[in-house]
């Protein structure tokens, strides 16, 4: 209780838990345990806060893969960013902020470790954050309802997440998006209705079940899109960067498939297709 206190205690420090007391319910936590003693008495229900949602940030070294295995399943938005320095810059949001930091100690070795407290967010109907490069894609995913974040930037709220292959993010409700167009495919069959995990589940399964390539040379577009669709499907969805020209009322005919084309700024090729 002490603990979850500390973030109104001090004003120099609003909103910001207080590391070392963290630790020390970590180490007294694994004493209680390493000694076989029993599990502390629950308290009453008037007095439990609920466990702080935090941001859990720190410096590592060491296995920086494990880590990202370990911790995944212990909050979401995780990032593993190696730095210039040879270790890596590590934060993740989590209510179980305890199991994470004892993880991280027993993994390698953990400095500068801080926390924050992060603002609630509506737990029913988290949305979607997509990772999108700035122009009309960001355009096009507000439009079908996601909030937009630049690359490189990190979600500061619980949602299902759509890196898109700008980002590198894990966590149970990432949906992990390799390219744009599968974002949008994604998008397009988010449930608000569903649990987070479960609608984050039904768009990995939509990702999974799409064929998808890229084009530098337009003028290879029809024959890549036709060896997608040797492997079926019946929607073709390219993302045109502005400055290539294509006929999408003639490739449509040719086809014989739906055809949506949209302008992309910043698309690093010609045209991402993607075929469900």
């Amino acid at each position: 209780r002490a603990l979850a206190r500390t973030p109104a205690q001090l004003p120099a420090l609003k909103g910001v838990v207080d590391a070392g007391g963290q630790g020390l319910v970590v180490l007294l936590e694994a004493l209680r345990e390493s000694l076989g003693a029993a599990e502390a008495a629950p308290e009453a229900s008037h007095a439990a806060p609920a466990e702080p949602h935090l941001e859990v940030m720190f410096s590592y070294r060491g296995d920086a893969e494990r880590l990202r295995r370990e911790l995944g399943p212990l909050g979401t938005s995780l990032v593993v960013a190696p730095d210039a320095e040879g270790a890596a810059s590590v934060h993740i949001h989590s209510r179980r902020s305890g199991e994470v930091i004892e993880r991280a100690f027993a993994l390698g070795k953990v400095t500068r470790l801080r926390l924050e407290v992060l603002p609630e967010a509506p737990e029913d109907h988290p949305g979607v954050i997509a990772v999108v490069p700035r122009g009309s894609m960001e355009r096009l995913f507000r439009d079908a309802g996601a909030e937009v974040i630049a690359p490189g930037t990190r979600p500061q709220r619980e949602a299902i997440v759509l890196p898109n292959g700008l980002s590198r993010l894990d966590g149970p409700t990432v949906v992990p998006t390799t390219r744009l167009v599968e974002g949008i495919a994604a998008l397009a069959v988010y449930d608000p209705d569903l649990p987070a995990e479960q609608a984050a589940q039904v768009m990995r399964e939509t990702i999974a079940s799409m064929s998808t390539a890229e084009v530098t040379d337009p003028r290879l577009l029809e024959r890549a899109c036709r060896d997608l669709l040797r492997h079926g499907g019946e929607l073709v969805t390219l993302l045109v960067r502005p400055d290539v020209e294509i006929d999408a009322a003639a490739l449509r005919r040719a086809l014989g498939v739906e055809l949506m084309a949209y302008r992309a700024d910043n698309l690093p090729v010609a045209v991402e297709i993607g075929v469900e």
